[in-house]
């Protein structure tokens, strides 16, 4: 038995294609979720915050580039105000990780 597979190239285009475009959108959400609860002092923290998607390999990343950044996210004896804490970026990831899972299968499905 011999079985042929055609791929469709313009297919394959638009499904990476809204794959990079869904992506981004979880990135930024996951930027704004976690500014809602990131230490806040001076605001400089938050205004570091940025996205980063490599559109060819679909791999992308939210970051704070502050020099305090990491020991704010990772120190559990820090005091924060009302409604700001550590882990601000991982637990935004946890917490929307199966909304943004299906976000990205949704958008890579309607391709």
């Amino acid at each position: 038995m011999k079985l042929r597979v055609k791929i469709n190239p313009a297919a394959t285009r638009a499904m990476h294609e809204a794959a990079a475009n869904a992506l981004d959108d979880v990135l930024e959400d996951t930027l704004k979720e976690s500014n809602e609860v990131a230490p806040i002092e001076e605001t400089t923290l938050i205004r570091s915050g940025f996205t980063e998607v490599d559109r060819k390999q679909l791999v992308g990343q939210v970051a704070y580039d502050t020099p305090y950044a990491v020991v704010q996210h990772e120190d559990p004896t820090l005091k924060h105000d009302p409604g700001r804490k550590d882990h601000y970026l991982e637990d935004t990831v946890e917490a929307n990780r199966k909304r943004y899972v299906e976000y990205l299968q949704r958008k890579v499905a309607g391709a």
